[in-house]
């Protein structure tokens, strides 16, 4: 590997690990509340009015463990996280109709848009670059053992 290839994976890696931690702070911060005042908190609380898919945390949580599994796919080039980052990514922008309304401090709106960019980024990077290439599928063959006859 020579030292362009070598900052590129670098770079994509630091890229998918600054998406993870964006993306663990946002889904933990409905957990601590006391972050925002009381008035902002009464107007979070209409997030999700009208939605036609209720936001349950057993869906929260499964799609929290497949962003993670994703993430840790990407970071070690394994076809399979390329493949679920992509796809949870695009559900994730088609189910917003369903989820109804969205609320969300400016905070939060900040780290979506940073989220947002550095997920386009590292699905830019895994799919039209170089990097591409580091992602192919693995073949891994057992070893042959002889018979003790």
């Amino acid at each position: 590997m020579d030292k362009s290839n070598f900052n590129l994976v670098k770079l994509f890696q630091v890229l998918v690990v600054m998406s993870t931690l964006n993306y663990v702070i946002l889904f933990f911060l409905p957990y601590f509340p006391e972050v925002f005042t009381p008035e902002v908190q009464k107007v979070l609380s209409y997030n999700g009015y009208g939605a036609v898919i209720s936001s349950h945390l057993f869906i929260y949580g499964t799609v929290f463990l497949l962003w993670i599994l994703s993430a840790i796919g990407m970071f070690f080039f394994q076809s399979y996280g390329r493949t679920l980052f992509l796809v949870m990514y695009v559900l994730s922008i088609l189910m917003i109709p369903f989820f109804g309304v969205a609320v969300s401090a400016p905070a939060e709106s900040f780290m979506f848009a940073i989220g947002d960019t550095l997920d386009i980024a590292i699905i830019a990077l895994a799919y039209f670059s170089p990097l591409s290439g580091y992602f192919k599928l693995r073949v891994t063959t057992q070893p042959k053992f002889r018979s003790i006859d």
